[in-house]
């Protein structure tokens, strides 16, 4: 089989059926359902057509190869350009909710095939394939940013916060493009406990991020990590070619930067 490396770790995205977001995308006249991990969901850098994303399909009727009450969790991509769809990784969960089959994940894909119109996984391709980026309109963004100020020179705003973090953004560094509806900004995240696994108390990161407030996207372009005396402990820089965009989930702390950032190109 073909393998492919997509998003630089393909197998880091988990195809088990516990804590997602699932969307809902269709339903059938036999009550078969479908759903997307919203913060799944990623697009290919190296085919700007291609999308990943975790899928959850419940068997309302005995059809198909499935029972009524089964449920089968994939891990797959949408080609946009082509209409295809690859499925990389399959849990079958039988109607107890308990595992009958589980494939090996492991970057290759199983099997290809083409969309048909009218089906279910059309419905998959008209949700995700809006989600696709413009050629390149953060450029143009990106340009008009000023470079990237230290922490010292930044005044934060309070965005969000929860048990863990704290959430704020840089007003002045907030730069729009009213057409294409792209802002760059900068946001720091500062953890309030020490319940995280990749921040401790008092620790932070400094991101530079794009969002997308068309489509409801946002990247990252630059983090840095501090500890609590403010003293840098790594930092990440990405090209426009690594760039992934994630869906900004409404309810998690990406969609309140969002709908924050947002507000300047409304």
């Amino acid at each position: 089989m073909k393998k492919y490396v997509i998003f630089g770790a393909i197998t880091a995205l988990s195809v088990q059926v516990g804590a997602a977001s699932w969307q809902p995308i269709a339903i059938t006249k036999t009550g078969t359902k479908m759903f997307v991990d919203k913060d799944s969901i990623l697009i290919n850098v190296n085919d700007p057509n291609e999308i990943l994303y975790k899928s959850r399909l419940e068997s309302g009727s005995d059809q198909d190869g499935l029972k009524k009450g089964e449920l089968l969790v994939a891990k797959e991509t949408i080609n946009c350009a082509t209409g295809t769809k690859t499925l990389f990784a399959l849990i079958k969960y039988n109607p107890a909710g308990q595992i009958s089959y589980k494939s090996t994940d492991d970057g290759n894909a199983i099997n290809v095939v083409k969309v048909s119109p009218n089906t279910i996984y059309s419905d998959v391709m008209n949700y995700l394939c809006p989600l696709l980026p413009k050629n390149n309109p953060q450029k143009e963004v990106i340009q008009s940013v000023p470079n990237f100020r230290t922490d010292n020179k930044n005044i934060w705003s309070f965005v969000t916060q929860d048990e863990n973090v704290l959430v704020q953004v840089d007003e002045a560094s907030i730069s729009a493009n009213t057409k294409n509806k792209m802002v760059a900004f900068t946001s720091k995240m500062t953890s309030k406990s020490n319940n995280s696994s990749y921040l401790g108390k008092g620790q932070y990161f400094i991101a530079k991020n794009m969002a997308d407030c068309e489509k409801g996207t946002i990247a990252r372009l630059y983090v840095s990590k501090y500890d609590r005396n403010g003293t840098q402990l790594s930092e990440e820089r990405y090209s426009f070619s690594e760039i992934k965009y994630r869906i900004a989930n409404e309810s998690k702390i990406s969609g309140a930067i969002q709908k924050y950032v947002c507000k300047s190109v409304r």
